[in-house]
């Protein structure tokens, strides 16, 4: 039986078809698993199940919004739905593509990528959340964490996750909780009252990731300290 805590969850236990591997790591919203989906198709997938202590109503429409977002979106640079539902406690969960892959900071740092091939990581990144904003979604928190790279055929492929703090991109939607990762925020997406915000706010967070990973390029980290778009 599944243990009613997730920290008490351990390798072997499952959820429906999905068996539980290893933890991958966990944020505000949820706890993530590496699990092998076991029927109708063997796979390895990532799962990701709301935190007990976020069952609030505004925490179960963000969680629900990642679900429905995911499953509007379609492209190999954004990671892929494959199923959701809830567990008998009431959690929701969505079982989505496992992507090995690493961040794009630390990807950068280790595998030092000549400018032209961070230009076409880039561009891949560029048209998957372009293709995001077509379908009336703003990610609000594209940051290095959230932009994995894994090598496929020897090249090296992004793929776009944790659209949690998601949002329409639709004009008029009214006021929404401030969210994302201050480093990489917009100036409007910081304010109290974040109804301003726009398809640009994650335009303006790519180019602070990109700032971030030429200073990389070049060697300079800030004297160890964390990067922030906001001082430059």
């Amino acid at each position: 039986d599944l243990p009613a805590v997730p920290s008490e969850w351990r390798e072997g236990h499952q959820i429906g078809p999905f068996r539980l591997k290893r933890a991958l790591g966990e944020g505000g919203m949820g706890v993530v698993w590496l699990a092998e989906q076991l029927e109708p198709l063997q796979r390895e997938v990532a799962i990701k199940v709301m935190r007990q202590e976020r069952r609030g109503a505004l925490d179960e429409v963000f969680f629900e919004v990642e679900r429905q977002a995911l499953a509007r979106l379609s492209h190999r640079a954004i990671a892929q739905i494959h199923d959701a539902g809830r567990l008998p406690d009431g959690s929701l969960f969505f079982a989505m593509e496992y992507v090995p892959g690493v961040p794009l900071d630390e990807f950068v740092r280790e595998q030092h990528p000549s400018p032209t091939d961070l230009a076409r990581l880039f561009i891949e990144i560029c048209l998957g959340v372009q293709h995001a904003h077509q379908r009336g979604l703003i990610h609000r928190d594209l940051k290095p964490g959230n932009l994995l790279v894994q090598r496929v055929d020897g090249t090296p492929q992004p793929k776009i996750i944790d659209f949690g703090v998601a949002t329409s991109v639709a004009p008029g939607a009214g006021a929404i909780p401030v969210a994302g990762t201050r480093p990489y925020m917009s100036p409007e997406q910081r304010t109290p009252d974040a109804s301003g915000i726009d398809a640009r706010t994650d335009v303006y967070a790519l180019g602070a990731v990109l700032a971030e990973c030429l200073y990389l390029l070049a060697g300079v980290e800030g004297d160890g300290q964390e990067f922030d778009s906001t001082t430059m």
